[in-house]
């Protein structure tokens, strides 16, 4: 009797794997971060700038994890990029820190700017402008 070796479907051509870093990058930062960054920037210029450099910088992290993904064809991502390149302590620990850290911060990220769009739609879960001060007992 032989044995078949399970292997992941490879299945994601060129449009999908772009769909899927443009969404990432992109994510909710698009809707949010652009009133900010104009107000901090006080320059249209100085806002695109920042935003090229960071799309360049994505783009690098996308052609390297593409690479990585290319040299390394194995289940775990950066986690066993991370074993791989610098031993089994490091990949266990950067799949604790993701797990403690890096979901739950952008699970809270998308949480808040839910709240955030929500609070057009229900004015009374909006978030004051000014500082909350206690109620004066006199």
């Amino acid at each position: 009797m032989t044995t078949r070796r399970l292997e992941l479907v490879r299945g994601l051509g060129a449009w999908a794997s772009m769909a899927i870093v443009v969404g990432t990058m992109i994510g909710t930062g698009i809707f949010l971060k652009p009133a900010e960054m104009a107000r901090e920037g006080r320059s249209v210029s100085i806002v695109f700038a920042a935003w090229i450099v960071g799309a360049i910088l994505s783009l690098f992290g996308a052609l390297s994890y593409a690479e990585l993904g290319a040299m390394l064809p194995e289940a775990g991502g950066e986690y066993a990029y991370l074993r791989r390149g610098f031993g089994p302590v490091w990949g266990f620990l950067f799949g604790w820190m993701h797990s403690m850290v890096g979901r739950p911060a952008s699970l809270s990220s998308i949480g808040a700017g839910l709240v955030r769009f929500l609070s057009f739609l229900l004015p009374v879960i909006a978030a004051r402008s000014s500082p909350c001060t206690l109620p004066s007992q006199g």
